[in-house]
């Protein structure tokens, strides 16, 4: 027996990122051949994937009347929900960056805030890093969505990325796979990488001028590791195990980061994975 309901638009409504009524920005997503426009309401911020959105709602006027913008937020979120081509709308907070902390927490368990005195921005003591454990030396390997190789993190602008090839003397990477040209690796990177994201909290190191960085504030949110170097195999579930380990054992990585899974228990994800990191540890 199949039972089929009418999707009403209240069922497209969620408030995963927060109450609507202290809501500034909602993610809405559509179907592929609908575009999204500004209009009174709302104002589009980004387009995140080709059916998904960031927006502003035009709520500034409103910002004085607790009362006035739960009415004026509602109306805007019932407006998109009411919109056929529309499949949700949720609730969003904007990301911000955390490195300047979360390298710190991860380093030492510890909550000692403090404010940098050139700038103002909380930071918390970066234990290892402060004794000259730095990373230096080493190569993580990451399988991951892409990364962004002009990121400030990661870019080198005396040495360009070659894909599937060595490179010895780039200041971040030591292998980039990737399997097309420049051109394809530009048309499909995404705004929001998660290998960006893993990349640098790993081992991102800003290499901002000071005319880009006048705050002194860009080394604040480098990675836990900011002098190791990178050994990128390849995106999610496109490189074989055996690939992996072969890279990693010509260009001498030793540690991997993988903030991936999969749903539920699997066999053949738990053998490979586990034969992995038993046959990498047993070669150090």
């Amino acid at each position: 027996l199949s039972l089929v309901k009418r999707l009403e638009p209240e069922d497209k409504i969620s408030i995963i990122g927060g109450p609507i009524n202290t809501s500034n920005f909602l993610i809405v997503s559509v179907s592929s051949d609908f575009k999204l426009n500004d209009t009174e309401f709302y104002t589009v911020e980004s387009k995140l994937l080709t059916d998904s959105y960031i927006i502003k709602i035009n709520n500034e006027k409103y910002l004085n009347d607790q009362k006035a913008l739960k009415k004026w937020n509602e109306k805007v979120v019932n407006y998109l929900a009411s919109i056929p081509s529309v499949k949700r709308v949720s609730t969003y907070v904007k990301p911000t960056i955390k490195n300047n902390v979360a390298a710190g927490f991860t380093q030492k368990n510890s909550k000692n805030f403090v404010q940098n005195q050139q700038n103002q921005i909380t930071v918390l003591e970066r234990y290892f890093n402060d004794r000259q454990i730095t990373g230096k030396g080493e190569i993580i390997t990451v399988i991951d969505t892409l990364i962004d190789i002009y990121h400030s993190m990661f870019r080198d602008n005396n040495v360009e990325v070659v894909f599937n090839q060595p490179m010895a003397d780039h200041r971040k990477f030591v292998y980039y796979g990737y399997p097309g040209e420049l051109s394809d690796w530009i048309a499909n990177i995404q705004a929001d990488e998660h290998g960006t994201h893993v990349s640098g909290t790993a081992a991102g190191k800003n290499d901002c001028t000071a005319e880009q960085d006048s705050t002194n504030s860009a080394e604040l949110f480098d990675g836990n590791a900011p002098d190791a170097k990178i050994l990128y195999a390849g995106q999610l579930n496109s490189v074989p195990v055996q690939e992996q380990l072969d890279l990693m054992a010509v260009l001498g990585s030793k540690i991997s980061t993988n903030s991936w899974g999969v749903d539920g228990f699997n066999d053949d994800v738990n053998y490979e994975y586990g034969l992995l990191s038993y046959v990498d540890s047993s070669s150090i």
